[in-house]
């Protein structure tokens, strides 16, 4: 009865065959390698990853007006700024110049040449840009009293505005510059801003003082022209 019981255990317990053997060595393989991807999508992309992204921002230019009485007009400058990364940032400052420009009467060529070629324009010829009006916002981590944080996608931005005469000037040109890093960049950045000749906040300065610190990433233009 013992050696019937024995053979029967012997049965039981039997060896898998070799097409068992290379399905379980499948099976585990497979979910190795579904635990691994689960880790790559959740964790290095959602966490890793967004760790060590560089900040992106990307920025609109709108000049709008309205009419006043007794022959005046309002004007915005709007500049929104969208966080276009993927991670949160702040900004560390921001300088917008908005400049009046009339121009001639009479038409004649203008010749206008740059590192990109050569432009040749019969136009009527802008006179002197005159300063309007001029802005720095300067944050925390340039001394300033509030910090400016955008989470991904956000998009903010505080209009600059003025009066003027009413047909005064036939163009705004606006020139800016603004500065960011990442939100967790904990450095103080000393700056003391400097003016140019007409007295509008010095872009070209205000760039050459920051864009060189580590995390800090600086973009601006100059030229942008609107009718009035």
């Amino acid at each position: 009865m013992e050696d019937q019981e024995r053979a029967s255990q012997h049965d039981v317990y039997s060896h898998p065959s070799p097409v068992e053997h290379w399905r379980h060595v499948v099976e585990i393989a497979a979910l190795t390698i579904a635990a691994l991807w689960g880790f790559y999508v959740f964790v290095y992309q959602e966490r890793i990853k967004p760790a060590y992204e560089p900040p992106a921002v990307d920025v609109a230019q709108n000049v709008r007006h309205e009419a006043m009485r007794g022959g005046k007009e309002f004007v915005w400058v709007d500049m929104p700024f969208k966080n276009i990364g993927s991670v949160d940032l702040q900004f560390l400052g921001v300088i917008i110049n908005a400049y009046g420009v009339r121009y001639s009467d009479r038409d004649r060529t203008v010749v206008r040449r740059s590192d990109a070629g050569t432009t040749i324009s019969h136009t009527l010829p802008a006179g002197k840009p005159v300063l309007l009006a001029t802005r720095l916002n300067r944050y925390a981590q340039l001394g300033g009293q509030h910090r400016f944080i955008e989470d991904p996608g956000e998009v903010r931005g505080d209009p600059l505005y003025f009066a003027l005469a009413a047909g005064k000037y036939d163009a705004v040109r606006i020139d800016f510059m603004y500065c960011f890093t990442r939100v967790d960049n904990k450095t103080l950045y000393p700056f003391k801003p400097s003016f140019t000749s007409d007295g509008a906040f010095d872009t070209l300065s205000f760039a050459t003082a920051l864009a060189h610190r580590p995390g800090v990433t600086c973009h601006g233009a100059s030229g942008y022209y609107f009718t009035l």
